[in-house]
């Protein structure tokens, strides 16, 4: 599990470095991608958690559905 938070992690320090660059005026698309991937980071954690406890798997794989 821990190779899937060093990739969200990643990929939170360059979407907030990107939004960053942004233009003021909006800042407001910067706020609603921050939830978004807010609800995508949960999402995904409770998955990857779901397939380390219940089926056993502790690989960490986007890829596999």
């Amino acid at each position: 599990m821990w190779k899937g938070a060093l990739t969200l992690i990643g990929i939170s320090i360059i979407l907030s470095s990107l939004i960053y660059l942004l233009p003021s005026n909006l800042s407001t698309l910067g706020n609603g991608t921050a939830v978004v991937y807010s609800i995508i980071c949960g999402m995904m954690a409770h998955y990857i958690y779901y397939r380390k406890e219940v089926l056993s798997e502790d690989d960490f794989n986007l890829l596999k559905v």
